[in-house]
């Protein structure tokens, strides 16, 4: 995309006056345009994007402020002054300290110090205008000049107050689910205990009398009756995964495949309708 000659002409007109033997502007085209002519079209698109992006800037949703190195304010968007409440008019060239608490200010220049790039994920509070100070999560980019000196400062602001009321909400739900998991958990867990007592005396007092086959269902009883046990204690776990450090343990691949095998044998053995049997 070119610019239009006139507005490009009115750019370069200045520089073209002051160059040997002067040409009529309006008998170039934009094709055989002179050098001079074509950088100050370059120089105009560059002066045009830059505007675009500042007013980008000004209207982001975001608050965004941008200061020089100095920290005076350059730029204050629409979303910092729904933040903060101050005009952006008003705060054009005041300094941005003003926005900080004195200690949160000194811990972020002790930062600012190590980190010469800039900010990420700064935790910290702002003080609006008429309003209590607001915690915020702050990054700080830094724009450095040719010798590698600060020469601008952009900052970008989220408040956290939102973000910590659905935390709050968020773990006050989770501790009310864990607590129903673990009334469930006890809940089933007392019959399965009284089904291992009740298994077990069975076992004691009449395992001679037993023939082969009972024998199995009796150890089919009580082994299931483990396996639902561990279930019950792993859905208590389950329910507070996140909450510690999770803990990595070996397992025997062959038990747990044999396992399977013997679950799905006596599933297959109970739906043909001959009961429980390995």
């Amino acid at each position: 995309m070119s610019a239009s000659p006139v507005r490009a002409e009115e750019i370069a007109r200045a520089d073209l006056q002051t160059a040997e033997s002067p040409q009529p502007l309006s008998r170039y085209s934009p094709q055989k345009a002179p050098p001079l002519l074509k950088h100050a079209e370059r120089r105009y698109w560059q002066t045009e994007a830059q505007d675009q992006f500042s007013k980008l800037l000004a209207h982001a949703v975001e608050a965004i402020i941008c200061t020089t190195a100095q920290g005076r304010i350059r730029l204050f968007s629409r979303g910092a002054e729904k933040l903060l409440g101050y005009g952006a008019a008003s705060m054009i060239g005041r300094p941005i300290q003003m926005l900080l608490p004195r200690h949160e200010l000194r811990r972020l220049r002790l930062l600012m110090r190590r980190e010469r790039e800039g900010v990420q994920d700064f935790e910290t509070i702002v003080t609006p205008q008429n309003r209590k100070n607001v915690p915020v999560r702050l990054s700080i980019s830094c724009l450095p000049d040719q010798n590698g000196k600060p020469e601008a400062f952009l900052a970008i602001l989220h408040e956290l107050s939102s973000w910590r009321a659905a935390e709050q909400q968020l773990r006050q739900r989770s501790d009310e689910l864990e607590n129903y998991v673990h009334l469930v958990t006890h809940s089933l867990k007392t019959p399965i205990v009284s089904m291992q007592g009740f298994a077990n005396l069975l076992r004691e007092e009449l395992g001679p009398q037993l023939g082969e086959e009972h024998s199995h269902f009796l150890e089919r009883i009580l082994h299931n009756a483990g396996v639902m046990e561990n279930l019950i204690v792993d859905l208590f776990e389950f329910s507070r995964f996140g909450r510690s450090a999770a803990k990595l343990e070996w397992c025997d691949a062959r038990e747990l495949i044999s396992n399977v095998l013997n679950d799905l044998r006596v599933y297959e053995w109970a739906a043909a309708g001959h009961g429980e049997k390995t």
